[in-house]
């Protein structure tokens, strides 16, 4: 006679679906390690963090640090009086899950951050951890260097260093999560001229097709030349 029970209510098929899980986040969790292409440092959270989101969205791991993925209860209560208590087999998948995921993300982080995050048993709380230390201070960051980048101008530096000092601010918003635009540089490049370039910089922006960056710095570096040697 048949059993009223289906098979998929079998203690062993379901624990051998719960290691078939865990088996594939294992090579998951390792592929994700070696994929992670920036590292976690004190001037680039936002970065990081918008690099980090799809990556563990693609593996399945946005729910551990996000909390809609809880864990479920550690042990199983059979009938009163018929059995004791069992580990649950789904918890023991979801804490392998969660530490595969806590590797993955100790391993995307620099030397300098990973004292801060000493002691955090799970990916959650080690990410919060982060958000709650580097969130306001990349904000922080990015609007001192957008500030600087408003106030620069060539003065007394020469064309090479002014030039240096755009790029190195683009870089660092870039590497903060803020990337500016070409035509904002340009822009900003422009403004921080001194009032013999006014010719030049109003050249550039009445030109038919729009100028990018680099081509910006190729033309100035050539007219300082220029200038230079007619001086001499």
């Amino acid at each position: 006679m048949a059993t009223s029970s289906s098979s998929s209510d079998s203690p062993a098929l379901v624990s051998s679906t719960l290691h078939s899980s865990s088996a594939s986040s294992i090579i998951g969790a390792h592929h994700l390690v070696n994929v992670v292409p920036v590292k976690l440092r004190t001037d680039n959270y936002l970065l990081w963090k918008n690099v980090c989101l799809p990556i563990l969205e693609s593996y399945d791991f946005l729910g551990l640090i996000d909390g809609s993925d809880r864990a479920p209860d550690r042990v199983l209560l059979g009938p009163p009086g018929f059995s004791s208590p069992q580990l649950n087999p789904a918890f023991s998948a979801w804490s392998r899950r969660d530490k595969h995921c806590l590797i993955c993300l100790q391993g995307s982080l620099s030397e300098e951050i990973l004292p801060y995050v000493v002691g955090a048993a799970t990916s959650r709380t080690l990410w919060l951890n982060l958000e709650r230390r580097f969130s306001s201070l990349s904000e922080s960051h990015i609007i001192e260097l957008q500030s600087k980048l408003q106030s620069l101008s060539k003065g007394d530096h020469s064309m090479s260093q002014y030039l240096k000092s755009i790029k190195h601010i683009a870089d660092s918003l870039a590497a903060a999560g803020t990337p500016l635009s070409s035509a904002a540089l340009v822009v900003h490049t422009l403004n921080g001229l001194p009032a013999e370039y006014h010719t030049f910089a109003t050249s550039i922006c009445t030109r038919s097709t729009p100028i990018v960056i680099d081509e910006l710095h190729s033309l100035l570096l050539v007219k300082n030349l220029l200038s230079f040697a007619k001086i001499l």
